[in-house]
């Protein structure tokens, strides 16, 4: 899903703009992840906890919406010289030996391993304290979150812009420990 949106990113602004665009598709990710966190905190607390997945379920097919307007994109133009209609397309087998995107994979799949079982952890001390209110406080650890997300994101994609990707992709990548020192 994350390289569908980097590529419709690609597709919608130009390379020169894609780190702001990066920003700003955090922005409204992050907004959209936390209202989902209080409406599935809400359900949960008000309903039951299986009623919350079933919400879940019910939002994604709204979500599909505003795709529609992509479909009228023209995505012909190609990045490098020529049409892409004539432009031969290499083997794809050849990302299977390019060792630095493969670390950069490997990289990405650790993070997003390690932030998976982050909430988990955190959200194990409240739960057990607050009873019933677990799924409220479990709603305000997704949401709190996403609210400095939204509020950073255009920040960090003008930094990336301006300072290059490595640095912001390793202040992301240091975030994780220090989120989980942090939770101590």
């Amino acid at each position: 899903m994350l390289w569908a949106k980097a590529g419709v990113s690609l597709a919608v602004a130009s390379p020169a703009a894609l780190g702001l665009r990066f920003g700003r598709n955090a922005r409204y990710a992050a907004i959209g992840n936390g209202i989902g966190a209080v409406l599935m905190g809400a359900c949960g607390y008000y309903v039951s906890a299986r009623a919350a997945f079933f919400l879940t379920a019910g939002l994604s097919l709204p979500a599909l919406v505003p795709l529609l307007p992509l479909t009228r994109l023209d995505y012909s133009h190609s990045l490098v010289a020529g049409n892409t209609a004539t432009t031969p397309r290499g083997n794809p087998i050849n990302v299977l030996g390019n060792r630095p995107l493969l670390v950069f994979a490997g990289a990405v799949m650790l993070f997003t391993l390690g932030n998976a079982a982050m909430l988990p952890l955190v959200g194990n001390t409240p739960t057990k304290t607050v009873g019933n209110e677990a799924s409220p406080v479990i709603g305000a650890s997704m949401v709190v979150p996403q609210l400095i997300v939204a509020l950073v994101s255009p920040q960090i994609g003008r930094l990336s812009e301006a300072s290059g990707r490595r640095l912001v992709l390793l202040l992301g990548l240091l975030s994780l420990p220090i989120r989980g020192q942090c939770s101590r």
